[in-house]
C-alpha cells in the first residue's frame, strides 16, 4: 500500500487490488472497493471483521469486484472465502 489508498496483494494465483476511498453517502466512513483476479471469483464472500467483530459482507461478483461501504477508519481485517480458497489479509487500515 501506499498513500493513495491503494493496497496490493498476492495469495497464491490470486492477486487483489483494495482501494480505500471517501465514502460520499457517508462524511467521515469509507468505502473498500476490492478485486480479486487469477482466483474463481464466483462464490467467493468477502467479509470484515474489526476487534473480532464482524463487521460487514457481500459477495463478490463473477468479474472479482466487491464494495464495502459505510466503514469508521481505523484497522480491519478481511477474508475472502468460497468452497476451495480462504484468503485473510490483517492489519488492513480503512
Amino acid at each position: 500500500g501506499d498513500e493513495s489508498g491503494i493496497h496490493f496483494y498476492q495469495a497464491g494465483e490470486a492477486q487483489i487490488t483494495l482501494e480505500v476511498q471517501d465514502d460520499p453517502d457517508a462524511p467521515g466512513r469509507k468505502i473498500l472497493v476490492g478485486l480479486i483476479l487469477g482466483e474463481e471469483a464466483a462464490g467467493l464472500q468477502a467479509n470484515l471483521w474489526r476487534q473480532d467483530q464482524a463487521v460487514t459482507s457481500t459477495e463478490v461478483d463473477e468479474l472479482g469486484n466487491f464494495t464495502l461501504s459505510g466503514l469508521e477508519p481505523g484497522k480491519y481485517e478481511i477474508f475472502l472465502s468460497g468452497p476451495d480458497v480462504e484468503i485473510q489479509i490483517k492489519d488492513l487500515e480503512v
